[in-house]
């Protein structure tokens, strides 16, 4: 049985409908920050379930494994944590990601555990956005990439300035108006790729620091 269902996919988006719950999923993101909007049905509960010590698998030997992690409530508005993982596009040496979440709805509740919060949200409206910053220095760090990168709570604006830094990298490149249009997919595929990976060299992502 699918988990999601009614997929969209396109550059810098995703969008999915979680099959057993019926809570839609957006997602745009920024440099070193993602936006979630999340929209739950109107007769359902509003909770959210933050999991540290969950990662990517893949099923071609290069999935990452979780060696440790926490997360914690903050505020009313506010998650923190850290993963410790291996694997991976990291290599094999172990990494740690710390992450930041804000959320435009207060908390109304939550549960924590070690690496896992439950957490309910107040208000009446269906629909909860959620800032996260990501970090490989410290979770402050991760709190001002978040705030930096994402200085609006407007997802659909986020998403428009998303897809312009796109657009402006991908069409330095011009190909020869007599491209067919397969290889013209190999090209700019292979060319969104090189920029997906943490390789710049400005202290955030240690082990491309050397």
């Amino acid at each position: 049985e699918a988990l999601r269902e009614d997929e969209s996919i396109g550059l810098g988006y995703y969008a999915t409908t979680i099959a057993d719950s019926g809570i839609k999923v957006e997602i745009t993101s920024a440099e070193r920050a993602a936006l979630y909007r999340l929209t739950y049905p109107e007769n359902g509960g509003r909770g959210l379930e933050v999991d540290a010590g969950t990662c990517l698998k893949t099923r071609r030997g290069s999935g990452q494994t979780v060696l440790g992690g926490e997360v914690k409530v903050t505020s009313e508005n506010e998650i923190e944590g850290y993963t410790v993982a291996e694997g991976g596009w990291g290599g094999g040496r172990a990494y740690t990601v710390y992450f930041h979440i804000t959320s435009d709805t207060p908390i109304s509740h939550a549960k924590e555990l070690l690496r896992q919060v439950n957490l309910g949200f107040g208000g009446d409206s269906p629909e909860v956005e959620l800032k996260v910053g990501i970090s490989f220095i410290s979770g402050d760090q991760a709190r001002k990439n978040a705030c930096d990168y994402l200085p609006d709570w407007d997802f659909d604006a986020a998403r428009e300035r998303l897809a312009d830094q796109w657009e402006d990298i991908l069409s330095r490149v011009k190909l020869s108006p007599f491209t067919p249009l397969k290889q013209r997919k190999i090209f700019y595929t292979a060319l969104y790729h090189t920029m997906l990976m943490p390789s710049r060299r400005t202290g955030e992502w240690a082990k491309a620091s050397g």
